[in-house]
């Protein structure tokens, strides 16, 4: 049934909704089995966590509404710079120390700490745009996107896979496109596209973060956990798109040159 070989240690297998496999992991050919084997309590730490993921964006709208009191001046490129340092530099100690961000109460106020940096952050990024109330779209949209897919895991018949959930978050910024368009903010609205990279980089890390690639063991009720661990695991993220995007050509290149310095020419 699946195109690798499974190895399961000390685990029983009843049905085939009782354990789930990722057979081809990204950026990893090894195959791991999820860290809570039960669907049902596996969904309902997502749906969970994402709804502690909703309140935190929400922040982000009476934070906008703080900004534009303060009539930040649009396109300040050194506030967007330090804030994107301060936040990778914060995201780095969460990730090297992960027992804060874990048991309580410290994990709690962690929480409030993410939660905080969440909602500035994003201001931050919105009123590059102007300052005008049509920006609070931007968070509505990643909560919408974030619910439609929460709302997708109630049910435990059909497979929740990484392009299931792509599917879901570009149907529904599809739909707020189609009506942006009969209210006049097409163009706008698509300005906001940033808004579906940030819901998919939160699949994206749900499923490496449950699949044991990360080395958590995330028990069911850690959803406090689970939710912090989504901007703890930002910059090793990061480091991951620069090692193949950015050094991955010179490191062919220069893996190139040292083959070729014993091949034989003829």
């Amino acid at each position: 049934k699946f195109p690798c070989n499974i190895y399961l240690d000390n685990l029983p297998i009843t049905t085939a909704q009782d354990v789930s496999i990722q057979c081809e992991l990204m950026l990893d050919e090894r195959t791991y089995a999820f860290d809570i084997p039960d669907i049902r309590p596996r969904r309902q730490l997502v749906r969970r966590f994402y709804y502690l993921l909703m309140l935190e964006i929400a922040l982000a709208v009476p934070c906008s509404e703080i900004m534009f009191i303060l009539t930040f001046p649009r396109n300040q490129l050194f506030l967007r710079v330090v804030t994107i340092v301060v936040l990778l530099i914060l995201y780095t100690f969460l990730y090297l120390w992960p027992n804060w961000r874990r048991y309580p109460p410290y994990n709690y106020c962690v929480f409030l700490l993410t939660s905080l940096t969440t909602a500035i952050s994003m201001s931050i990024y919105l009123i590059q745009f102007g300052q005008t109330r049509w920006l609070h779209a931007y968070p509505l949209i990643v909560i919408t996107e974030l619910l439609a897919v929460a709302l997708y895991t109630k049910q435990d018949r059909l497979k929740c896979s990484h392009g299931v959930g792509v599917i879901i978050i570009f149907l529904v910024f599809g739909l707020f496109l189609v009506l942006a368009y009969f209210l006049g903010m097409l163009f706008k609205l698509l300005g906001l596209f940033g808004c579906t990279l940030e819901a998919w980089y939160i699949i994206y890390d749900t499923h490496l973060m449950l699949c044991g690639h990360h080395g958590y063991d995330v028990k069911p009720q850690e959803y406090v956990f689970a939710a912090v661990n989504i901007h703890a695991d930002v910059p090793k993220f990061l480091w991951i798109l620069i090692r193949h995007l950015v050094l991955g050509p010179f490191v062919m290149f220069i893996e190139l040159i040292r083959n070729c310095r014993t091949s034989g020419i003829c």
